[in-house]
């Protein structure tokens, strides 16, 4: 597979929107595939992962609809990843290629924004945290939950 490439005319346009699009990923606080390694090896491999919404949970990743240089992470309501799981395809995914929805390779590297979605869709919303509960003594909890927001919150 061969990297996406764009054509001379259109580098400093690339540049551009690639710049806006860090800010606001920055901004809003958005997790990058490398931010979210750091935090899941922090974590008990064992717990159990979901999202923060809909009781949805975590499956694999792929080029984002949205922007296709961007990863998914897509979601079901039907298995029960643990934390190790996902952090296995989340490292696995660094420095790979992935085909975008309409075309064109894209290697994901540690700088790479995260996306709740599953293939071909874009439903903007950004994944922003990791979080697993705290008892009163501080013991951590067997749950990790992954923190999202609407793209324009």
């Amino acid at each position: 597979m061969e990297e996406h490439r764009d054509p001379d005319w259109m580098l400093p346009i690339r540049r551009a929107v690639d710049e806006q699009i860090r800010a606001e990923v920055v901004e809003h606080g958005q997790m990058t595939l490398g931010t979210f390694i750091a935090e899941l090896e922090k974590l008990p491999c064992e717990n159990l992962i979901v999202y923060d919404l809909l009781a949805i949970r975590p499956t694999d990743l792929d080029s984002y609809r949205g922007y296709y240089d961007h990863l998914a992470l897509g979601y079901t309501d039907d298995v029960r990843p643990t934390v190790g799981e996902i952090l296995d395809k989340a490292k696995a995914a660094m420095g790979r290629t992935f085909m975008g929805y309409k075309g064109g390779d894209f290697v994901m590297n540690e700088h790479t924004p995260l996306w709740v979605s599953n293939h071909g869709h874009s439903g903007g919303l950004r994944i922003v945290g990791v979080d697993t509960w705290k008892d009163t003594n501080g013991k951590l909890s067997n749950w990790t939950t992954i923190k999202t927001a609407r793209e324009d919150e």
